[in-house]
């Protein structure tokens, strides 16, 4: 479901960003509604319907990302471009390869514990989620639209 939301909600974003003519201000506020989604889904127990839904506007939250690409062609001179380009494109598997073991490393810590116990170790495991969230409004906040130049 989380796919479905990246893939409807790219070229919304896409679409919203033109019409206000900003990128920053969608890289400023979606992620402060992410951060709501995930703490509902990772520490809040919802309806199962109310979780499918919630993973949809996940990836839809994610898919923001997509407004970094724009944000770049327009604020980067043309001979820095790909080096921009390259750096953003970087830090997906950067991050999976820090986040996805670190992750593993928590939850493995918990072999001990009963399946139930077990399963809750998935919360503080998943904690950086959120943080990484607020990190991304924080960084948000330093970018300058086009208009601003």
């Amino acid at each position: 479901m989380i796919f479905i939301g990246i893939a409807v909600f790219s070229p919304l974003w896409g679409i919203l960003a033109t019409a206000i003519d900003s990128e920053r201000k969608p890289l400023i506020v979606v992620p402060l509604l992410g951060v709501f989604i995930v703490v509902a889904l990772l520490y809040i127990n919802v309806n199962p319907y109310i979780a499918l839904v919630l993973c949809v506007l996940f990836g839809g939250v994610q898919a923001v990302h997509v407004l970094n690409y724009s944000s770049l062609r327009k604020s980067v001179s043309p001979a820095r471009i790909a080096t921009a380009l390259a750096l953003v494109n970087l830090f997906l598997p950067l991050s999976g390869g820090v986040l996805q073991p670190m992750t593993g490393t928590i939850i493995g810590s918990t072999k001990s514990l009963t399946h139930t116990e077990a399963l809750h170790a998935y919360q503080p495991a998943m904690l950086f989620i959120p943080i990484l969230m607020l990190l991304s409004f924080i960084i948000a906040l330093f970018i300058k639209d086009s208009k601003d130049y």
